[in-house]
Order: C-alpha cells, then structure tokens, then sequence
C-alpha cells in the first residue's frame, strides 16, 4: 500500500517493519492484556530520530526515519480506514 504512494522511493518490509528508502517508517507489534489481544502500530511522520537516541537505551538494526513529505498524513490515514469499512 506505501508504494503505491511513493513510487520514487524503495519500500521494503523488515519483519514487523516497513522501511523507505532503507529507513524505519512503521512499526508494529501484537502482545495480550489478560485475555485481550492488542495490535499496536507506530507510523512516523516527524523525524524524531535525534531524540530517539537519547531515549532509547537498547541499540536497534534498523535507522529511524519518517514517512516522506509525498504521502500525507491524511491520505496514509484514508487509506488504513477504507480497510475497516
């Protein structure tokens, strides 16, 4: 679906990630509360990686980067909610 968005960049998809232009973009995660089962995603449209780096103790594989300017927040956002519909 992101490449249908940004046909200029290289999207891959890393395990639970997808990467643009080799860069983290979303990321995501299951994991359960009690009986409930939760899907967590984090899709980054700021590029907060400076700040990452302060925070985050544990070294990651993968380079922190954020959606491109191309793909807008409201469209990527569009596009996810016409798959509940």
């Amino acid at each position: 679906m992101v490449k249908k968005y940004l046909p200029n960049h290289t999207i891959e998809i890393d395990n639970n990630d997808i990467l643009c232009d080799g860069k983290k973009i979303i990321g995501a995660t299951t994991g359960e509360v009690g009986s409930k089962l939760l899907y967590m995603a984090h899709i980054s449209f700021y590029d907060f990686s400076a700040l990452a780096e302060i925070l985050c103790d544990k070294d990651s594989s993968k380079t922190p980067g954020c959606v491109p300017a191309e793909l807008s927040r409201a469209t990527l956002l569009e596009e996810i909610e016409s798959y509940f519909k």
